[in-house]
């Protein structure tokens, strides 16, 4: 019986002693993870021409990187002169704006026979119009910065002749008449009629007017058109 009891403790203790070598085998294999391993360094990412990166990459602030101004390469605006004068009439344009032809004139041409005019595909800046009218001149200074209409009447005419007559009256009862022309409110000639009721008149303005005849207490009125440049109207009050 003690034989059994002898050999179960033996056992016991080997056993034992067996736990406690283990135990200490793996204390002297317990090494730290990160003691004594080579460092190793992490190189920068490298970006491969033609591989596609998730991330974006910000371009360099360049010039090339900017947008274009379209402004510098748009072409120059132009516009359209037109006008009315009296008909038949020559007019011309003198530029007047620095570097661009000042001085030149840029376009010339002739008033139809209503008098209108157009000068197309002109570039902004500042203009001198001018019309000319039996050797006199007319100017008036442009600032073209859109399409623009204008008129030009300040055209004279040097010799103007009124004959005045009326149905039922003879020429010598329209004799020593005060005779106006007037547009827009304004005399742009007057005078007195001679034995036969003719007057004549200098310097009066190519335009639509209204012939105002007073002769004694009697005041007469026919409107006429100076317009076309007439030497001679006649003015007949009987219409």
């Amino acid at each position: 019986m003690l034989a059994p009891m002898k050999l179960l403790a033996g056992l016991l203790v080997a056993l034992v002693l067996s736990a406690g070598l283990l135990t200490a085998a793996l204390a002297l294999l317990n090494i730290d993870p990160g003691a004594n391993r080579p460092t190793v360094e992490k190189l920068p990412d490298i970006h491969l021409p033609g591989v596609l990166d998730t991330d974006p990459v910000p371009l360099p602030d360049s010039s090339w990187s900017k947008p274009v101004d379209a402004g510098h390469h748009r072409k120059p605006e132009r516009y359209t002169l037109t006008g009315k004068t009296v008909p038949a009439t020559e007019v011309c344009l003198v530029s007047r704006t620095p570097g661009l032809a000042h001085g030149d004139v840029v376009r010339n041409t002739k008033s139809a026979g209503d008098g209108r005019f157009a000068f197309a595909g002109l570039r902004r800046g500042n203009y001198e119009l001018r019309v000319w009218n039996d050797g006199r001149l007319v100017e008036r200074n442009i600032d073209l910065t859109h399409d623009l209409d204008v008129e030009l009447f300040d055209v004279r005419i040097p010799h103007l002749r009124l004959s005045l007559s009326q149905a039922g009256t003879e020429p010598k009862q329209l004799a020593d008449a005060v005779i106006r022309l007037v547009a827009d409110g304004r005399v742009l000639g007057e005078g007195r009629s001679d034995a036969r009721g003719v007057v004549e008149l200098h310097s009066v303005p190519a335009v639509k007017a209204e012939c105002i005849v007073r002769v004694g207490d009697r005041e007469l009125s026919q409107p006429v058109d100076l317009s076309t440049r007439p030497e001679q109207v006649a003015v007949d009050f009987a219409r």
